[in-house]
């Protein structure tokens, strides 16, 4: 597990828990915070302000930025098979970004929000504005169907690495099976 622990001063630090409670802080210095762990034991989170990777015992490595704005900031969600999926936050625009191990990041869409990426690359996404979700399947978008509503009502809060997303309609539990 991923997460992290606030020391006396109140300073966050990125911190993994093992199966057998032992606790490890993640180096680097300053603010620091993990959001997601890979199966490989890969970390990803923020340090300083930027979003990292760590791979297992291993330095921070600072994830390259999209638009270049020297203030972005960005919002990481999920890790699996080492591809990374999160936000970058700039200017008036949330973009939706896929990070491939060695690569840039690629625009997932403008003011996309994606929660959760299994092991084949699959991505699962909501378009904010628009109340939608999708599944990127191999570069090809799937609508996950919910029914019509002008109010954010579908999330997807899972994806297995089969192509089934799990996630909540109007409060309710759902499965969407996309294999």
């Amino acid at each position: 597990m991923a997460g992290w622990v606030r020391s006396a001063d109140g300073t966050p630090t990125a911190v993994t828990w093992a199966p057998d409670n032992t606790v490890r802080a993640l180096p680097g210095a300053g603010d620091s915070r993990a959001v997601d762990v890979d199966a490989d034991g890969t970390v990803i989170g923020h340090l300083a302000g930027k979003p990292v990777r760590w791979a297992p015992d291993a330095q921070p490595e600072q994830l390259p930025g999209y638009a270049g704005d020297p203030d972005a900031f960005w919002e990481l969600a999920g890790i699996s098979a080492g591809v990374v999926v999160g936000q970058e936050h700039t200017g008036n625009k949330a973009l939706g970004l896929v990070w491939a191990p060695g690569a840039a990041p690629t625009l997932l869409a403008e003011g996309a929000v994606a929660p959760a990426v299994n092991a084949r690359g699959s991505v699962a996404y909501r378009q904010t504005y628009e109340n939608k979700q999708w599944l990127r399947q191999n570069g090809v978008d799937r609508a996950l169907p919910f029914g019509s509503s002008p109010y954010a009502i579908a999330d997807v809060a899972a994806l297995t690495d089969d192509d089934i997303a799990y996630g909540n309609i109007s409060s309710a539990p759902v499965r969407w099976i996309c294999a």
